[in-house]
């Protein structure tokens, strides 16, 4: 849950962000906690982003591969903690947004 997210990030304990699990929970509660995302990517407890894409129902690790249709979360990466490591989880291509 969102709820769960925040307990996280108010806890002070280090994490890795994967993005496609917050699509997941965004799918099904059919809402986005923007400023709760941004705060998260940009925590100094994040310490590695996981990159993928799926339909909100499982996570598929599909590729980030349409630069016309990236994830609701792509403008938010921009606020991402500098020492994060940031990866895809599989089967990705370079968006040419990227390139």
């Amino acid at each position: 849950t969102w709820q769960e997210y925040q307990q996280l990030l108010e806890s002070g304990v280090n994490y890795a962000l994967d993005l496609s699990h917050l699509n997941i929970l965004a799918v099904q509660s059919n809402h986005v906690e923007w400023s709760l995302v941004h705060e998260l990517l940009s925590s100094p407890h994040c310490l590695e982003i996981h990159l993928s894409d799926n339909h909100g129902y499982g996570d598929q690790h599909l590729p980030l591969s349409n630069p016309h249709a990236l994830p609701w979360w792509w403008s938010l990466l921009s606020s991402a903690n500098p020492q994060a490591t940031i990866f895809s989880e599989g089967r990705q291509l370079v968006p040419i947004a990227l390139a």
